[in-house]
Order: structure tokens, then sequence, then C-alpha cells
């Protein structure tokens, strides 16, 4: 007959149960996927960090970044510019500043916005600038927080696509070496390091199925064609019942135009009417998804917008255009008068139909 455990001897079973529930759990739905996370070492002349990528948001990048580690590509190149306080940028030059150019895949659809933002320590994909689609194997490090990559000047991101998971010191490290910069110079744009920072080695520490990644493409592709198609259907029957639930709420006919321009006015004006597209004009407005998100509004931030009628959206020409001083209008505005098939991403996706309140303040 077995004796009592003690309690000490208590606890140390009490402890291997939990290890052994734990690992029974190791499979479970928190834990992550290899192929749809896969982890790779990067080491270099100054120390080794562990990025872990993210192929359910960016699959097209990562599944790319996956090709080049696969060939060894990013051996014997260097962290070529480093942006003080900023970034650290690599993946594309070797030592003698010449770039890689042998086993350079070919550029990739862009997959921001994906959800994933530039904050210090994720991944990031470096594309051209105004060529969106432009990416091949450049790639950036961030060393602080950098919203302005989330959508610079030209209106496209910088996709993220992963994160330094161990090892951000050697990053941090990479990023306070000495650069080259001419005497009176800056290195605030960027400079190169004057001692080079070449990546020696790279390796899978998790498997990564090339076949199944490209399987996971696929599904990923088809499911955001079907996800389009029915966001298209939801939004037509939708346009539908905001215009009835207009007529109704307000007692007014919503007019729709030879253009596909829709609107209301809810308040008569009793001002001047835009002399000329090319006229400014001030209004008050909140524009709305057809699914009652809120993507922007002049009345939060409690301050007018100014603008030249010829330098927005179609459906803003035309419809503003019409108004008189004093009116207040709701626009709803086709996809061909808004902002089409490449949308304003992140807040207007592709193909979507705007609504507007709109009331016209002034004709400056």
């Amino acid at each position: 007959m077995n004796l009592p455990a003690t309690p000490k001897q208590f606890v140390s079973l009490f402890a291997l149960l939990v290890l052994a529930a734990c690992d029974g759990d190791a499979g479970g739905p928190d834990a992550k996927d290899p192929q749809l996370y896969p982890q790779v070492r990067i080491e270099t002349n100054v120390g080794n960090f562990v990025v872990e990528l993210d192929a359910v948001k960016a699959p097209k990048t990562t599944h790319n970044f996956m090709g080049y580690i696969r060939s060894n590509f990013y051996v014997a190149t260097v962290f070529h510019r480093i942006v003080p306080g900023a970034v650290v940028q690599g993946g594309a030059f070797k030592a003698d500043a010449s770039p890689k150019q042998k086993g350079l895949r070919a550029p990739i659809v862009s997959e921001w916005p994906n959800g994933l933002n530039n904050t210090r320590g994720t991944l990031t994909m470096i594309r051209k600038v105004n060529l969106p689609n432009s990416a091949t194997s450049e790639f950036f490090v961030n060393v602080a927080d950098n919203p302005r990559y989330d959508q610079p000047a030209d209106g496209s991101g910088y996709c993220v696509f992963g994160q330094v998971i161990q090892g951000m010191e050697v990053i941090d490290q990479i990023a306070q070496t000495q650069l080259n910069v001419q005497p009176g110079g800056s290195a605030e744009g960027g400079a190169s390091p004057i001692i080079p920072i070449t990546i020696r080695a790279t390796k899978m520490l998790t498997k990564y199925d090339f076949d199944k990644g490209k399987r996971h493409l696929e599904e990923s592709e088809n499911k955001k064609i079907a996800d389009h198609e029915n966001f298209i259907a939801t939004q037509e029957s939708k346009v539908e019942e905001i215009i009835k639930g207009i007529e109704e709420e307000f007692g007014v006919e919503v007019i729709t135009t030879p253009s596909g321009l829709a609107y209301a006015t809810l308040e008569a004006g009793d001002g001047p009417t835009p002399p000329s597209s090319a006229s400014s004009v001030t209004v008050h407005y909140t524009g709305w998804l057809v699914n009652g998100t809120k993507f922007d509004s002049s009345v939060d931030r409690g301050q007018p917008a100014t603008f030249p009628l010829n330098r927005v959206i179609g459906g803003w020409t035309e419809g503003v255009g019409s108004m008189k001083v004093g009116e207040k209008r709701k626009l709803i505005i086709p996809s061909d008068l808004g902002y089409g098939d490449r949308g304003s991403p992140p807040d207007i996706p592709p193909g979507a139909t705007l609504i507007f309140d709109v009331e016209l303040i002034a004709i400056p």
C-alpha cells in the first residue's frame, strides 16, 4: 500500500499534473500553427535575432520572405540604411553597396492594410514610393512606433508581416551604430553604417511547407474575392433600405441623377450656389459606409472643411456643386463617383458606396 503524499510530495505531484495539462493543450485553439506563424533566426556579425511572420494577415508577403530564406538570398547582404530612432533597413545590398540581383523574386502585391501597424519590433516590407506593389526582398525593422509608415503621403502604407520575438537588443545595437555622415550633414533621412553589418546566415526555426503555403495563398485570395462579392451584394440591398429610410424619416424624395448620384435635401438653403466646379466651398460633413461605419467627420473635429470642388471625388463635385449656402443634404455616392475599385484604405474598401451628411456653410 502506498503511503499518503507528504505536503512537499503533493506539491510536486500537482506541478507535474499542471505541466501535463499544459502539454496536452499545446495543440489547442490558442496554440499558433507554425505553418501560419513561421519563425526565422537571422544571424549577423553583431548578434542574432528571431522573427515570427504572420501568414494569416500577410500570406503573400510571408510566402515571399520565406522563399528568400529558403534560397539563402539574404546571406551576405547588409543593413545598408539606418534611420536613427526609427528603422534599420536591409535585405537588398551587399557590403560593396552593389544590389544583390541573383535570386531576386518578382514584386508582390501589397497586403497593406492588414490590421498590423508599424510599431516597435515589427518587420515591414520596403516598396518604392508611389508604387505600392513593388516590394521584393528589402525589409526594415521598426525600432520605435512609426505610425507615419501606416499611411504615408502617397496614400499606401508599408506592409507589416511579422515581428521580432527574440534579440530586439541586437536591433537596437544596429540602430545605434556609427553612421557615414558627411561633415555638417545629418543622418535624419537615413545613412549607412561605417562598419558593415552583415547577415551571415538565416535559419528556419519552424517547418514551413511551401506547397501548403501556396494552397493557403489560394484559399486566402478566394476568401477575399468571396468576401468582396458578398460585400457588394449586401451593399446594394443596404442602399435600397437607406433610401427608403431617408424618405420615410424626413418626408423628402431621394433624387437620382443620370450619373448615379442620389441625394435628398434635408433643409433648404437661401444663399448662392457655387458658380463653378473650381469654386472653393466651406462645409460641415460626416461620412459613413452603408453598414453604418463612420469614417470621417468635420463635425466631430469641430472644424468645417474648405476645399475646391474640382479637387474632390466626383460625387462631391456634383452633389455639393448644386447646393445653396445654408442647405443640408444627404448624398449617396456610388463607387464610381467615389474611390472606385481602389478604395481609400484603410477606411474605405474597394467598391464602397458612401453616405454623406453635408451642410454648405459658405463660398469663400
